[in-house]
């Protein structure tokens, strides 16, 4: 934990103009042209919460969300009548949750850090605002109106997709390339027939990446500016909690004694989807802990573990898991070291981690 941050409202009138103009112009982008930049969206949000407070935070936040609106608004007035009214709605709600939820995020890491949290505390409080307006959406249409809303979403992203490859046609597209529209539309319908099932990890496992972009970027800019934040923990000392263990040896187990279109294999797979890259990290800290104290440079120690990885990845996740328990860079177990990995709070590394 680190000593919140004082009330200074109003101190830095020219950058709270620029972080707001900043988030709304990567919004905008991400919505309509990139949509990557639509999820560091978050980062100038945080930095203004932290330096600025919620008000301006949440003004800049909901801003956005009615300049995001209108702009889509404005463009859907000219697409072709190939495409639906439900479909146009169906893609305005989920752009409209995507931006709910990182503008949480961006509300959520710059206002833990001002409150005094440490950076696994913000990370996993950035985390918890990623999933959980989409889950509780998604909850709640299927209690209250017994509706898929992922489904749905799908479904109406398809008939995007095809209205798109039907004003091709009207507009006298050739044959290759008509050709090669419908086979894309084929493929991505196939891949969510395959994936469905399964979106229940890679939605965890996308919301912790996400979590872990925003907070780091969040942090380097905040620590550019002269705030003190709290520092990104050292590599070398980055440990999950124990019970992550358990998640990972049950879908494993589950994975192995169940059929695999069964209840148990698919809850398995979605487990092994979100806690096999969480133990790989782990298992290539620990990989770094020791390729650095034994004196080898960052250059062939990143060659190393990333060629591992490349290779044999379950060599890197197996000693990440059992890192949890047989603590191989004899790291302390005091309370406060796992709250997401070592070194909670982000203090100074022992000697020999780096």
């Amino acid at each position: 934990m680190h000593e919140p941050r004082p009330p200074e409202e109003g101190r830095h009138g020219g950058g709270r103009f620029a972080l707001g103009a900043s988030t709304m112009l990567l919004a905008l982008a991400g919505a309509f042209f990139m949509v990557p930049l639509l999820f560091l969206a978050p980062v100038p949000l945080a930095v203004l919460v932290y330096r600025e407070g919620y008000r301006p935070g949440t003004v800049v936040a909901v801003a956005t969300l009615v300049l995001v609106a209108f702009a889509q608004r404005s463009m859907f007035a000219d697409v072709p009548a190939v495409v639906s009214d439900e479909a146009l709605q169906s893609y305005s709600v989920a752009t409209m949750i995507a931006l709910v939820t990182l503008g949480l995020v961006g509300m959520v890491i710059g206002g833990a850090w001002r409150e005094g949290a440490s950076w696994w505390q913000a990370f996993w409080l950035a985390f918890a605002a990623a999933v959980l307006p989409g889950f509780a959406v998604w909850a709640g249409a299927l209690l209250l109106q017994g509706v898929d809303v992922f489904a749905v979403s799908i479904e109406y992203l398809l008939e995007m997709m095809r209205g798109v490859v039907s004003e091709a046609q009207r507009g006298g597209a050739d044959a290759e390339t008509m050709r090669a529209l419908q086979q894309a539309v084929a493929d991505v319908e196939l891949s969510f027939t395959l994936m469905r099932p399964l979106f229940p990890g890679l939605i965890s496992a996308g919301a912790l990446f996400g979590a872990f972009i925003n907070t780091t970027f969040a942090g380097l800019a905040l620590r550019r500016l002269g705030d003190a934040v709290p520092a990104f923990p050292p590599f070398a000392r980055w440990r999950w909690p124990w019970t992550f263990a358990l998640g990972f040896l049950a879908g494993h187990l589950l994975v192995f004694f169940g059929s695999g279109d069964g209840a148990a294999g698919v809850i398995g797979h979605n487990l092994l989807i979100v806690f096999n890259p969480l133990f790989a990290v782990q298992g290539a800290a620990v990989g770094w802990h020791w390729l650095r104290r034994g004196g080898l440079g960052r250059p062939l120690a990143v060659i190393l573990l990333v060629a591992v990885y490349w290779l044999a990845p379950f060599v890197l996740t197996w000693i990440g898991a059992l890192d949890t328990w047989l603590n191989f860079r004899r790291l302390p177990r005091e309370s406060g070291d796992e709250g997401g990995a070592g070194n909670a709070g982000g203090g100074e590394a022992p000697p020999g981690a780096v």
